[in-house]
């Protein structure tokens, strides 16, 4: 546990639905409330189908992101 947040990890599966939470690209339509459904996984990629909008249809790349906290001593 670091600056009280607890470390998480969760498990990603082909076929399954996932919502975008941060604007990545907005003019490619990918940013926040964005439905996707996973379509191919790699250790850096998150390869989905949008499943809503006006880009529905359309196969985006979404990298891995790495998140950290800081701690204010």
């Amino acid at each position: 546990m670091v600056a009280s947040i607890l470390f998480h990890c969760f498990i990603l599966k082909i076929g399954v639905p996932v919502i975008l939470l941060c604007n990545l690209d907005p003019t490619s339509g990918l940013c926040n409330k964005m439905c996707m459904i996973i379509q191919w996984l790699t250790h850096q990629l998150i390869i989905a189908q949008v499943s809503i909008g006006a880009h529905v249809g359309n196969l985006v790349a979404i990298p891995k992101i790495t998140t950290t906290t800081s701690t204010i001593h």
